[in-house]
């Protein structure tokens, strides 16, 4: 997604990165296993009494990149 985005707008992977990140309050993009952890749980005996939410796993995004 970024390369492309770099691509279309003739900037560098590295600057659209940086731009990415920004937005990003705990600036770092949203790894696979954050996801299968929340999946996980979600799954788990603990999560028991949790039904019909959204979570948003999104970095805590802050702005549209």
């Amino acid at each position: 997604v970024l390369q492309g985005r770099a691509d279309s707008s003739g900037r560098s992977l590295e600057d659209v990165t940086a731009d990415a990140l920004r937005i990003q309050s705990i600036k770092r993009f949203v790894d696979p296993n954050d996801i299968a952890a929340l999946s996980l749980f979600l799954a788990s005996d603990k999560a028991r009494s949790i039904s019909g939410q959204t979570i948003a796993i999104d970095g805590d995004s802050i702005g549209a990149a």
